[in-house]
């Protein structure tokens, strides 16, 4: 955090050489956002360290990570004008994944993971430093399973095996308050920490398990449904820990 830390100072101060007031350059582009402007972002930390490692010679390219905060969400905006923009976050997950070992056993696991965030930014400052403060709200859903079909059958001699678990589907909601300040370090480029707070509240229901066991009294293989506990949970905190370093890109 404290290479972090130093490196956005470097940035602020590249940022100010020459004239600080200067919003064009020298090909006469616009350095702020306008009306119509679209925007990108992401984590800023693989790019700075980057950016001081290269100084040291133990520089690895960067990697474009996702915002600190968002749950591997693609973030976006959209300016109405210099001063208001409007958030919005996305994420759609499907996928699954298949093991067979050697014996022949094989094993599917499968998942969901689709979150869906909006919100309205507002800005102030007229310079390359500007701040932003406004409000959003997102909602979550999720869930996911597993089986397991084993190649040979179930004898006396082997212990239980699960042949299929569902986890309980999990939805989660929050609305919340951020602010924070973005340093515009070339045109339509800039550096911003964040910070954010809100409430949120997540719910995940009941699942199954379903055991298959050698039953002695009939000789023969039964299977077993149990159900698998639910949770859930509500606070009012930050939602980014110690803040978020982001890197946006304006076009």
């Amino acid at each position: 955090m404290k290479k972090q830390c130093l490196l956005l100072i470097c940035a602020i101060s590249f940022a100010f050489l020459g004239n600080s007031q200067d919003l064009t350059s020298k090909k006469g582009e616009s350095m702020l956002p306008e009306a119509g402007d679209y925007a990108l972002g992401f984590d800023a930390a693989p790019f700075l360290n980057y950016v001081g490692n290269f100084l040291n010679s133990g520089a690895t390219s960067p990697t474009a990570d996702f915002m600190t905060g968002y749950d591997a969400s693609i973030t976006g905006k959209y300016f109405t004008d210099a001063q208001n923009a409007y958030r919005g976050s996305v994420r759609i997950g499907l996928g699954s994944n298949t093991d067979t070992d050697a014996a022949g056993n094989e094993m599917k696991q499968t998942y969901n993971a689709v979150s869906i965030g909006a919100g309205m930014e507002k800005r102030r400052g007229t310079t390359r430093v500007q701040g932003f403060y406004g409000a959003q709200a997102g909602i979550s859903l999720g869930g996911s399973s597993m089986t397991n079909d084993y190649d040979a059958a179930l004898t006396a001699a082997d212990a239980p095996r699960i042949t299929e678990a569902n986890g309980g589907s999990s939805f989660g909601i929050g609305v919340g308050a951020f602010a924070g300040v973005e340093i515009f370090i070339f045109p339509k480029t800039s550096i911003g920490f964040e910070y954010g707070w809100g409430l949120g509240f997540n719910s995940t229901g009941a699942g199954e398990s379903t055991v298959e066991a050698w039953d002695a009294a009939t000789s023969a293989a039964v299977s077993t449904t149990t159900e698998t506990g639910s949770s859930s949970s509500f606070g009012i905190d930050t939602n980014n820990g110690g803040g978020a370093l982001n890197l946006i890109f304006h076009f």
